[in-house]
C-alpha cells in the first residue's frame, strides 16, 4: 500500500507540477500574446499618428501662407528677374546676402546698384568708366524684388490648384480669382520661394514675373560689395 500510495502520491505530484508549469506557460503565452497586442495596436496607433501628421501638414502644404513661411530665414539668394507686361519685356539681376544687395537693371549690364540696408546707403556703380556714385539713400530698399512681390500678396485666399515644374524647379501652383482677373502663383517647393507671379484677365495674360536661375546660399561677399578699385563720386539732387 505503501508504494501504491507513494506512487499515487509521485503522480498527483507530477500532475500538480505539470499542471503549474502549464498554467505558468500557458500564463506566459498569454501575457505575450496580450504584449504582442498591445505592440501591434501601439504601433498601429503610431503609423496612424504618423498619417494623420503627413495628411495635416499636407493640408498645411495646401495654403500659401504655410507653404512661403520655409523661406523666412532665406538671406542669400539670387535670381533674373524677367518682367513682361502688354508684351514687353525687362530683365535685372539681384543679388543679396544679409543686408547687402546689388541689382543690374540696364540691358548691356553696364550699370549697378548697391545697397547696403545696414548703413541705408545706396551706390550706382557704371562699370564703362568704373565709377560709383553715392546716392544717398535714405530708406531701405526699394525695388521689385521677393520681398516686395510677397508684401503684396493677399495670402489668405489663394487656392491651390495643381503642381507645375517652372524653371526646373518642382512649384505648387495657387489661384486667386477676381472676377474676369486671375493671378497665379507659383511657389519653389523645396524652400518656399515664389518662382513666379502671372496674372491673367479674360484668360489672355497681361504680366508676368518669373525669378529665373534662383539659387540659395551661393552668393558671395564679392557679389554685393563695391569694387575696390572705382572712383568714388558723391551725387546731390
Amino acid at each position: 500500500m505503501k508504494r501504491v500510495s507513494w506512487v499515487v502520491l509521485e503522480l498527483i505530484i507530477t500532475i500538480i507540477c505539470v499542471t503549474s508549469l502549464g498554467c505558468t506557460t500557458q500564463r506566459i503565452k498569454e501575457k505575450e500574446v496580450i504584449n504582442k497586442n498591445i505592440k501591434e495596436a501601439s504601433d498601429k496607433k503610431l503609423a496612424s499618428n504618423k498619417v494623420l501628421v503627413q495628411e495635416l501638414s499636407e493640408k498645411e502644404e495646401e495654403k500659401l501662407f504655410t507653404l512661403l513661411e520655409r523661406s523666412k530665414a532665406n538671406d542669400n539668394y539670387y535670381y533674373e528677374l524677367v518682367s513682361t507686361s502688354d508684351g514687353k519685356e525687362t530683365q535685372a539681376k539681384l543679388w543679396r546676402k544679409g543686408n547687402n544687395y546689388r541689382l543690374d537693371i540696364d540691358e548691356k549690364n553696364d550699370i549697378s546698384i548697391y545697397i547696403d540696408n545696414n548703413k541705408n546707403e545706396t551706390f550706382m556703380h557704371q562699370k564703362s568708366y568704373n565709377i560709383i556714385t553715392n546716392l544717398n539713400s535714405s530708406g531701405e530698399i526699394n525695388i521689385k524684388d521677393y520681398e516686395a512681390a510677397l508684401n503684396n500678396l493677399d495670402l489668405y485666399n489663394y487656392v491651390k490648384k495643381t503642381n507645375e515644374v517652372v524653371d526646373d524647379k518642382n512649384c505648387a501652383v495657387f489661384e486667386l480669382s477676381l472676377g474676369e482677373e486671375k493671378e497665379y502663383i507659383y511657389v519653389w517647393q523645396e524652400f518656399g520661394i515664389i518662382i513666379k507671379v502671372a496674372i491673367f484677365k479674360a484668360d489672355k495674360l497681361q504680366s508676368e514675373l518669373l525669378f529665373k536661375g534662383y539659387t540659395v546660399g551661393k552668393v558671395t561677399d564679392a557679389m554685393v560689395n563695391l569694387p575696390r578699385d572705382a572712383i568714388y563720386v558723391d551725387w546731390k539732387p
